[in-house]
C-alpha cells in the first residue's frame, strides 16, 4: 500500500515538473520575441541617429574624423 501511495505522490510530482516546464518554456519564448523586437528597435534607432549625424555633419562642414 505505501508503494501506492509513493506512486502516486512522485506522477504527482511529475505532472506538476512537466506544467513548470512547459510554463517556462513559454516565458522563454516570449522574452526571445522580445528581445528580438528591441534588437530590431535599436538597429532602427542607430540607423537614424547615423542619418541624421551624416546630415548635420554636412550641413554645418564637420570633416570626416578617422578614429
Amino acid at each position: 500500500m505505501s508503494d501506492f501511495i509513493w506512486n502516486m505522490q512522485q506522477e504527482g510530482r511529475i505532472s506538476e515538473a512537466k506544467t513548470d516546464a512547459a510554463q517556462a518554456k513559454d516565458e522563454v519564448s516570449r522574452h526571445k520575441e522580445r528581445i528580438q523586437e528591441l534588437e530590431f528597435s535599436l538597429q532602427r534607432m542607430s540607423l537614424a541617429s547615423q542619418a541624421l549625424w551624416e546630415l548635420l555633419r554636412s550641413r554645418i562642414g564637420i570633416a570626416k574624423m578617422s578614429c
